[in-house]
């Protein structure tokens, strides 16, 4: 039986994960500053409102991309790929192959439908509340916008295949080429006052040469020899994907009115500078949630085989190492966060106004527990997921219903204040919640 130790030591996926989310983090940083510098509180609030438009391909998506690595991690285990003799004659390899054909055909449907939705989406959006009398100009950036989602979403399906084969340390190098890529771009973009336009030219320069340069990786030339050995065993998607699916793209969507709903809602209802801020707010929290993550996502392989092998001891061992590792790391990120806050409006040693584009003290403190929380949870689901299940649905599907309401309703009547405490409210009551339902969830299955 394997240790856990021999698990988390000399594994580069965390190693490279890191580097990623370093260069993440520091690209984040610089377009902050960027941002703060560059754009006008009304621009910024288009700036952040862009993003929580564009997470509607969660609609499209619906968790799809999460259920191909668990699938993919799920056949992958059970492959010997140094024994190649009968290797064209695989049930799993067959079952694999299959997988891909979907992934790739799926997804390339489904991006040509996100680029039209989107982009009459956005346009009607923006258009009707648009409450500068068309000085922000945002119809050129938005359309760019656009373009690279709908290009995104195929590219990071087939690299969720490729994190289901195991191959996370290769997805995070390839994710943190693309990363300085566009921190460079953008900053010159940026530099050279394209505004709006800056980060959407950025990321879509970005994707297409990281893509070409994929094609001559030994990664790619493995989904190749993947692709040409599909035979006659199919992963069927009526009865073995989509019951999973369904599940986990309603958990998604639900997601959408948790998290990003409140963008949308805050420019629309309180006007840009608003949104602005706590878009720009928000972008830091989020960041160092995702920095804390990756210690539980550069482990779902490892998940998904442990089930496999029944060994649910050493799961949940490696579950609880990565779960304390991954929130240490976001309280951390959190207490540096508001010192840095602190020091500007202290000292104010920037020759521009930096603090002021940002939420009140108070707002920002509730935001983190809100983030730590939802932090706890997201790992919650994860654990599940790797068991092809999704007991979390009926949380999410009730939790995203209480929260459009709430949201609207106490923005309308009491704004942003009356926002946030709202959502703090439903994030304690979601995360009770989801205790209880892993808890229980863990004794029922591993018997």
């Amino acid at each position: 039986m394997a240790k856990i130790s021999e698990i988390i030591v000399n594994n580069k996926d965390i190693l490279n994960s890191l580097t990623f989310k370093i260069l993440q983090q520091f690209g984040g940083v610089l377009l902050l500053f960027f941002v703060t510098k560059y754009l006008s509180a009304e621009e910024q609030g288009y700036y952040f409102t862009f993003a929580s438009i564009v997470a509607i391909q969660v609609f499209f998506e619906l968790g799809l991309s999460n259920v191909i690595v668990q699938f993919v991690a799920h056949e992958n285990s059970s492959i010997d790929w140094n024994n190649s003799d009968n290797e064209k004659f695989s049930f799993n390899i067959s079952r694999l192959s299959s997988l891909l054909y979907f992934t790739v055909k799926w997804f390339s449907f489904i991006s040509g439908i996100l680029f039209f939705v989107l982009s009459v989406v956005g346009y009607m959006f923006f258009n009707f509340y648009d409450k500068n009398d068309h000085i922000v100009f945002w119809k050129t950036p938005w359309l760019v916008i656009v373009l690279n989602a709908s290009f995104s979403l195929l590219i990071n399906a087939v690299l969720s295949f490729l994190e289901g084969l195991d191959k996370i340390a290769f997805v995070a190098k390839i994710r943190s080429y693309q990363q300085l890529f566009s921190i460079g771009l953008s900053s010159l973009l940026f530099f050279m006052n394209f505004k709006l336009l800056a980060v959407p030219i950025a990321m879509t320069c970005s994707l297409l040469i990281v893509s070409f340069l994929v094609l001559s990786t030994k990664e790619f030339k493995f989904l190749r020899r993947i692709w040409i050995l599909k035979g006659p065993y199919e992963v069927d998607y009526k009865n073995e994907i989509f019951p999973l699916q369904w599940r986990i793209g309603l958990s998604w969507i639900s997601g959408y009115f948790i998290f990003q709903l409140i963008n949308p809602l805050l420019f629309a209802i309180e006007g840009p500078v608003i949104a602005g801020k706590m878009g720009i707010s928000m972008t830091v929290l989020n960041a160092i949630f995702s920095f804390g993550f990756i210690w539980i996502t550069t482990k779902i392989p490892k998940f998904s085989s442990l089930i496999v092998a029944k060994d649910y001891d050493l799961l949940d061992k490696l579950y609880l190492w990565s779960l304390v590792k991954s929130s240490g790391i976001v309280i951390s990120g959190m207490v540096v966060f508001k010192i840095i806050l602190e020091l500007i409006d202290d000292f104010q040693f920037i020759n521009f106004p930096v603090r002021e584009k940002f939420l009140d003290s108070e707002l920002i403190y509730i935001m983190m527990i809100i983030v730590f929380l939802n932090h706890v949870v997201g790992s919650f689901g994860v654990y599940l997921r790797c068991h092809k299940k999704e007991p979390l649905l009926t949380q999410s599907l009730v939790m995203s219903f209480l929260s459009a309401i709430s949201f609207y309703f106490s923005t309308s009547y009491y704004g942003l204040i009356g926002l946030v405490y709202s959502n703090l409210t439903l994030t304690i009551l979601g995360f009770i919640w989801a205790y209880f339902v892993f808890v229980n969830s863990k004794k029922d299955w591993h018997v």
